[in-house]
């Protein structure tokens, strides 16, 4: 016989609503989904914008899901090396994947980790990172080191790439840390396959010396080396 997931009294299969609570449902398949209405406890869709790093781990107690997935989470992503950050966390649904993109950024660039927790398995599902150039290329500084380097080496300026650091390990256990350190390359272009990169160094405002090569393999080069004929 199943109960209400809110007020845990016992409800009859197909009930539209708990006759005790108010609390109403969606059944599936002979189990229920909570659709939370007068007296709820959370919405159908949860929205946690532009939290403090500092306020992620007790804001999942808002997504009031099982111990266990919020456990999962805690222990699946490390923030303990990140000081300054902002949080958005997105659920559609009790019971649904959860959204989870973490920005960090300064002056020259920003970094947003998203992170797709995957409900079912209790780990995380999908991760990737991208990162924003546009304070960097609007300072006079890196124009004129990026002139410089493009009349030194017969290269032209590509794009920047990298960003703040993170390491996703699923080799074993499947964690995400967040790390303090940043790393970003301004790349020129070697020929269609590749690039030559130079390090930021944000110190003393200049390119490092020592080059290093990379393949193309952004989704811009893509395009542009795609043969459309």
């Amino acid at each position: 016989m199943p109960t209400c997931p809110n007020c845990g009294e016992i409800v009859m299969n197909g009930d539209p609503y708990c006759p005790h609570c108010g609390t109403t449902f969606r059944w599936v398949e002979e189990e229920y989904e909570m659709r939370y209405s007068r007296g709820a406890r959370r919405p159908i869709e949860v929205r946690l914008l532009d939290i403090s790093i500092q306020a992620f781990y007790r804001n999942l107690e808002k997504l009031q899901e099982p111990n266990h997935i919020t456990a999962g989470i805690r222990n699946s992503i490390d923030i303990s090396k990140v000081r300054d950050a902002k949080v958005n966390i997105v659920q559609p649904y009790p019971g649904g994947d959860i959204d989870i993109s973490i920005i960090r950024k300064n002056k020259y660039f920003s970094t947003t980790d998203s992170i797709v927790y995957d409900y079912s398995s209790n780990e995380i599902g999908r991760y990737g990172f991208r990162s924003s150039f546009n304070g960097l290329n609007d300072a006079e500084w890196f124009r004129s080191a990026v002139r410089k380097k493009e009349s030194i080496t017969g290269r032209k300026f590509h794009e920047c790439a990298g960003g703040y650091d993170a390491h996703w390990e699923t080799d074993r256990a499947n964690i995400l840390e967040l790390r303090p350190g940043c790393k970003v390359v301004a790349h020129f272009i070697k020929d269609e396959y590749s690039t030559i990169g130079y390090e930021v160094d944000f110190k003393d405002h200049r390119l490092k010396d020592e080059p290093k090569r990379y393949d193309r393999i952004s989704a811009g080069d893509l395009i542009m080396d795609y043969d459309w004929d």
